[in-house]
């Protein structure tokens, strides 16, 4: 499906663009490897202008 790690950052890039609302300041997603091979813990969230 990837053929490099572009691609893997495109198509995440993409994927949160394409859910986030029509208006939104700034996203962010975080992905924390706990423990290799075994347990990952994601976070994400977005921002408008209103927000601080």
């Amino acid at each position: 499906m990837f053929d490099t790690i572009d691609d893997i950052y495109n198509h995440i890039g993409q994927a949160m663009f394409d859910a986030l609302p029509e208006q939104w300041d700034t996203a962010t997603l975080t992905l924390l490897m706990d423990k290799v091979n075994v347990s990952v813990t994601m976070s994400q969230k977005y921002l408008d202008k209103n927000d601080s």
